[in-house]
C-alpha cells in the first residue's frame, strides 16, 4: 500500500495539543483558532485507522514542546503575582514556589504517552525517532540560512526519515529563503493548511 502523507510533527504543534489537553474546558474557550486547528491535528493523527498519513517526531521535539508547557504554565503565575516573565530564570533558580506540582507533572507525562504509545484502534501511532538527522540537511541550513540549530535539527530528522511535509506553526520555517532551499527536500505547511489539504483529498477531520 502506498502512503500518500509521511509527515514530521514539529514542537511547536505538539506544545498547542499538550497546551489544550492539560486545560480546563473553561481555559480551552479562551484559546485561538491556531491553537485549536494543531489539536485538531494531532488528534486526527492519533486516532486514525487507516494509516495513510504516517505521522512522526523526535524526541528533542517532545522535550521542546514540554519545555514550552512548563514555562507557559510559570510564567502565567508570575504574572498573576505581579512579577515580570523577564524573571522566569531566575526564579527557577532561586525559588520553589514556582515549581511544578506533581499533579502537573503526572499529567504531562500521561499525555506524553499518549502520543508515542500505539493504541487499540490505531495503525499508526505518533512514532519518535531516537536516531541521528541529516547533517548535510541541517548544517547548510545553519550556516547559509540562518535557521537556528534546533529548527535545523526538525528538517534534517524529518528529512532522514523520508518525510514529505514538516508541520510546523514556527515562523522561522516559512522563511522564503528557508522554503527555497528545501522545495526539492520537503514540504513545510501550517496546521491548519495541511487539515485543509487532507479535507480536499476526502479525510474527515472533526
Amino acid at each position: 500500500m502506498v502512503i500518500p502523507f509521511r509527515i514530521y510533527v514539529e514542537s511547536s504543534v505538539i506544545a498547542d495539543w499538550l497546551l489544550i489537553e492539560a486545560s480546563t474546558r473553561r481555559q480551552r474557550k479562551r484559546l485561538t483558532e491556531k491553537v485549536v486547528s494543531s489539536h485538531k491535528l494531532v488528534n486526527f493523527l492519533l486516532h486514525q485507522t487507516n494509516g495513510q498519513v504516517q505521522s512522526f517526531t523526535s524526541d528533542w521535539a517532545l522535550f521542546e514542546a514540554v519545555d514550552v508547557i512548563k514555562r507557559g504554565y510559570i510564567e502565567i503565575r508570575m504574572v498573576a503575582d505581579g512579577i515580570s516573565t523577564r524573571f522566569y530564570s531566575d526564579l527557577l533558580k532561586d525559588s520553589d514556589e514556582y515549581k511544578l506540582e506533581n499533579t502537573f507533572i503526572l499529567k504531562i507525562n500521561k499525555l506524553i504517552d499518549r502520543l508515542i504509545t500505539k493504541n487499540k484502534k490505531t495503525t499508526s501511532p505518533l512514532i519518535a525517532f531516537r536516531e541521528t538527522a541529516d547533517i548535510d540537511i541541517g548544517i547548510p541550513l545553519i550556516l547559509k540560512n540562518n535557521l537556528e540549530a534546533a529548527d535545523s535539527f526538525h528538517v534534517g530528522i524529518a528529512v532522514t526519515y523520508a518525510c514529505n511535509y514538516l508541520i510546523s506553526k514556527d515562523h522561522h520555517y516559512f522563511r522564503r529563503n528557508i522554503t527555497e532551499a528545501l522545495k526539492e527536500k520537503i514540504t513545510i505547511m501550517r496546521p491548519q493548511a495541511f487539515i485543509d489539504m487532507l479535507a480536499k483529498e476526502g479525510f474527515s477531520i472533526s
